[in-house]
Parts: C-alpha cells; sequence; structure tokens
C-alpha cells in the first residue's frame, strides 16, 4: 500500500541512532531511554530457559518474542559463518566482533520499529477508509504519519510503537465491523489484534476496554435470531478466545506465568512508586481540584505536541460534528475517551508517549473535520478546512525532519570522532550516570563511574560527604578524560545527571581539579526555526562536555 511504503521511508532515515560502541561492557545498550535492543530481547527469552536472578520485569513479552524472531536470521548467519559460535552470557558474548554484532541487532530492531510504524499508517487510512470514504482514509493516514512522537518512537526499539501498532489495527479491524456489520472473521482478527495490544503493554488496553460492550450491542442489535442465539454470540465468543489466546501467548502467561506474576508485581511497585512521588523525574498531580485542572492542561499540552494544536482542535470539531450527525462512526472516538479518562484517574501524570494510544483515533476525527468541511460545498469553508489540512501536515514534516536531523547528526557521533584521536589504549575515562548514554569509545580505554549510580528515578546524594569521595577519588586516579551530559535525572536544566553535584560540575569549569573544557559537542539544527516539542527524555543530541586532565603527560 502507498501509505505504508511513503511512511516507512519517511521513518527510515536515522533508524541506526542509538547503537551502542559494543568496545566495553559498559557500552552494550542503546542511547534511548527504554530501548530494549540490542540485547534485551535476547535476554528475556533466555531468561524463560535459564531464569536469571536479575530480569527486566517492565512490559510483557510479546515485544521481546518479535524482536528475538526478527534477529534469527542475522544470528543465524552469523553461527555458520563461525562468528557467533560460543554464545555466553558474558560480553563479548560469543561474538567475534562485539561493535558490529551489536550494531547490527539494534538496527534489526528499529527496522522492525519502522515497518510497525509504517502499519500504523495504514491502519489509520484503513480506518478512516472504512468509516468515512477514500478521501478521509488519505488524509488520516497523512495526519497520523507525520504526528510528532511517530518520528522517534518508529526509530527505537521501545514497546511504545509496537503496541500502538497493534492498537491501531484493531481499531481498524472495529471500523471495519462498524461498516460491514458482525461477522466470525472480523472479530478473530480483531481480538487477535487486541490480545498483541494487551500482551506488548498493558497500559494500552484502556483504549480497547469498551470494544466488547460495543461489539455485544451491535451484535444483538444486527441478529435476526435474538439475544439469546447462538447465531448472535458465536463471533463474540470467537473474539474472546482470539483475544485470550494471542494474550497468553504473546505476553508469555502461557510459557512462563511466574515471570508474569513478578512482571505484574513490579508494575504494582513502580505505581505505587509514582503515586507516592519517588520517581524523581516524573511529576505526580494530587487529587484534588487544582491537581486535576493541572493534569488536564498538562495532557491536553502533549496531545498538542503530538497532533499539533491545529490537529487537537480539528480533532474537537470533528468530533462534534459527527455527533451532531448522530454518525455511528462516533464510536470510534470511545478508544480515546475511555483511554484518556483511565490515564488521567490512575497515573496522574503524563508524558509524550503516554497519549499515542488517544492520538490514533482522535486523528481520524481532524481527518473527517477537513472532509465534511470540503462536503459542504461552500467554498470558504472547503478552503479553510484544507488550508488547516496543509498547516497539519506542514508542521508535523517540519518537526519530523528536524528531529530526523539530530538523530543523524547526533552530537555522540562526533564527540565519538574526536575521542577517537585523543585517547588510547589505557587510559581512563570517568562519567556520572547511566553508561548507556554515552558516545562510543575507542577499544581498550579503561571506563569507569566518577561515583556509584543507582538509578534515575532515585534522588542522588549531593551532600559534602558526596562531593569530597569524588574529589579525594579524582586526586587518587586522575582520569585522563571525564564525560559530562544531562539525562532525564538532570534537575533544572543542568548539564550534567543529577549524580554529578553542582558544586563539582564548578570545579571542573573552573579548573579546580585540574581539568580543563577540552571540548564540547551539540549539533546545531538545520532547522533552528522549526520549534519541535520535546521528547519524554533528552536522549537526543545532548550537550556534551569533555573535561581533559591538564597534566596530560603525567
Amino acid at each position: 500500500m502507498v501509505v505504508g511504503v511513503v511512511a516507512f521511508l519517511a521513518y527510515l532515515p536515522g533508524f541506526w541512532w542509538g547503537a551502542p560502541g559494543g568496545t566495553d561492557p559498559q557500552l552494550i545498550r542503546s542511547w534511548g531511554v527504554d530501548d530494549e535492543a540490542p540485547l534485551g530481547p535476547i535476554a528475556q527469552v533466555y531468561n524463560i530457559i535459564e531464569p536469571q536472578e536479575v530480569q527486566n520485569l517492565g512490559y510483557p513479552l510479546m515485544h521481546s518474542f518479535m524482536t528475538t524472531a526478527a534477529y534469527a536470521p542475522y544470528l543465524g548467519y552469523l553461527w555458520v559463518t563461525g562468528q557467533f559460535s560460543r554464545p555466553t552470557a558474558e560480553f563479548p558474548y560469543g561474538l567475534e566482533n562485539a561493535a558490529a554484532g551489536l550494531w547490527a541487532l539494534t538496527a534489526i530492531a528499529h527496522l522492525l520499529s519502522v515497518f510497525l510504524g509504517a502499519l500504523i499508517v495504514i491502519a489509520a487510512f484503513v480506518a478512516a477508509e472504512r468509516l468515512w470514504g477514500r478521501r478521509t482514509g488519505w488524509l488520516a493516514a497523512g495526519f497520523v504519519g507525520v504526528a510528532y512522537p511517530m518520528f522517534y518512537y518508529s526509530r527505537t526499539a521501545n514497546v511504545d510503537v509496537p503496541a500502538l501498532a497493534f492498537v491501531a489495527l484493531a481499531l481498524a479491524a472495529y471500523a471495519d465491523v462498524l461498516r460491514n456489520g458482525v461477522a466470525v472473521r472480523r472479530l478473530v482478527w480483531l481480538g487477535v489484534f487486541a490480545g498483541c495490544a494487551v500482551a506488548t503493554k498493558e497500559s494500552h488496553a484502556p483504549a480497547l476496554i469498551a470494544l466488547p460492550v460495543m461489539l455485544c450491542v451491535q451484535a444483538v442489535r444486527e441478529s435476526e435470531s435474538g439475544p439469546v442465539s447462538w447465531t448472535t454470540w458465536r463471533p463474540i465468543l470467537a473474539c474472546g478466545l482470539a483475544a485470550i489466546l494471542a494474550f497468553g501467548l504473546g505476553s508469555g502467561v502461557f510459557v512462563d506465568p511466574d515471570r508474569y506474576m513478578a512482571h505484574l508485581a513490579w508494575t504494582s511497585q513502580r505505581m505505587d512508586a509514582l503515586q507516592e512521588g519517588r520517581v524523581a523525574f516524573m511529576t505526580v498531580y494530587p487529587r484534588t481540584l487544582s491537581g486535576h485542572a493541572s493534569l488536564l492542561v498538562v495532557l491536553a499540552g502533549y496531545l498538542a505536541a503530538a497532533m499539533s494544536l491545529i490537529g487537537l482542535l480539528l480533532a474537537v470539531g470533528g468530533l462534534a460534528w459527527v455527533a451532531m450527525r448522530r454518525s455511528r462512526a462516533l464510536a470510534m472516538a470511545i478508544p480515546a475517551i475511555t483511554y484518556l479518562a483511565v490515564l488521567f484517574w490512575s497515573s496522574r501524570s503524563g508524558q509524550l508517549r503516554f497519549v499515542m494510544p488517544a492520538m490514533f483515533p482522535l486523528l481520524l476525527f481532524s481527518a473527517r473535520a477537513v472532509t465534511l468541511a470540503h462536503e459542504t460545498g461552500r467554498r470558504p469553508l472547503q478552503a479553510a478546512g484544507w488550508l488547516l489540512a496543509v498547516w497539519v501536515l506542514a508542521t508535523g514534516l517540519l518537526r519530523g525532519a528536524a528531529l530526523t536531523d539530530e538523530l543523524i547528526r547526533d552530537s555522540r557521533y562526533a564527540a565519538a570522532a574526536w575521542l577517537e584521536t585523543e585517547l588510547a589504549t589505557g587510559d581512563a575515562v570517568e562519567y556520572f550516570g547511566p553508561s548507556a548514554k554515552l558516545p562510543w569509545l575507542p577499544e581498550g580505554v579503561r571506563l569507569s563511574l566518577a561515583r556509584p549510580y543507582e538509578s534515575s528515578t532515585i534522588a542522588p546524594d549531593r551532600s559534602p560527604a558526596a562531593i569530597s569521595a569524588i574529589e579525594t577519588g579524582w586526586a587518587e586516579r586522575r582520569p585522563r578524560v571525564i564525560i559530562l551530559m544531562p539525562d532525564v535525572s538532570s534537575r533544572d536544566g543542568e548539564p550534567h545527571n543529577a549524580s554529578c553535584p553542582p558544586e563539582v560540575f564548578q570545579g571542573l569549569e573552573n579548573g579546580r581539579y585540574g581539568y580543563e573544557l577540552a571540548a564540547f559537542f551539540e549539533t546545531e539544527s538545520l532547522l533552528p526555526w522549526v520549534r519541535r516539542p520535546d521528547l519524554d527524555y533528552p536522549s537526543v543530541n545532548p550537550p556534551i562536555r569533555i573535561y581533559r586532565r591538564i597534566d596530560s603527560g603525567d
């Protein structure tokens, strides 16, 4: 399908972003926060065979199964050619060339997301075409395709695009049911897609939670055999069975129920920590009138960032217009409403990726608002509708182009080139925070933390004792290079990880510790006049400060 090919080509540039250096055991994870590539999916599958004490319990296993299946041909090739003959759980994992192998695995995982991102755009076309015709289908595909978070999450191995792909396919199947009626085949596909969506990320389930009721009502209304007939309920039962099987197989419940129960326990603990304000980088809004109002503003802001403000306003107008016509297609708005309602009441926080399951159905109504204006036959209304459509598409494309540019020319690539010429085998490099975010480093350098790092969710110790420990350690170790980068833990725009106390940063800046700022990297955008929204995490093109020991001849 044309829209799928166009979307795939649009998301393809920069899909390699985030691949780790692979030259050190600390450089084996992708730069993106919660990006499972390259080894996460394999580790999840391996844990089923050989359970490990430490596991990533954040999500069900559907995405890991899909990604590992995508890895299989490449790993098979390495095995046959003798480049992966003795797999191990320790670096370099049996890979003859760890750097090349980890890069390739990351690229494969990200290409899977590119494909699934294109599938979301196809689902938008199908859903809108079934409900309102081809013109609305094309426009909906365009609106969804240029939605800002699609340009990022379609290039990473996060679970967000895979989960949204299954939600979108389920809603496309539901649109087919609304148009053509309840039938076993249609509802089986709907059930499969819904089950896979929840098996990928359970927090997307509220977007589908009302579908069983709506399907039951439609089945009874359409039935000629009465509400207690087997003919009436057979499609519904087939849908439910398909959803259960897809969820059970995809989530890992059927193959490793203990792991799934541990995942549910971990998720519960994480939600408790969030509600209690123990996740340092997220704001939780209280259940008060002012808290409700603030959270509504935040979620509306994220929707506007994802869809563009004009896109959001068009969605509101499209919803109202369809409601006035009392069209059955209004049912497509219910997934957005149920999802946002559960998000509002349960998490009490917001992020850009959180609103993606609501963004998809709302953009269908954005497209419908434009085509309804066109169908009035009134030239001023037609012109206004198409002008707003062009605005949404142009805004999305420009924001996507700006982000793509920064992915391709991420500051870490320039920093890696500088470090390659600056460092020699045996040189010591120290850093603060997670090693996964570092630029690539030459093989043979000694990489270590300047101070222990627990997690971005835990506020670090910045006491005088912590500062003294860092200063004493540097006086003893005298690393050749110290790297500072901001990340999700950084406070109030600080240019470094939160585990680096501000006093230490100032000491590096003014040379008190015997270091000088030798290099600074942050690639300027080719489109500086395009104001793209912030991503959930400052993962792309971060400012990098590299301090070099002044007495480097010691």
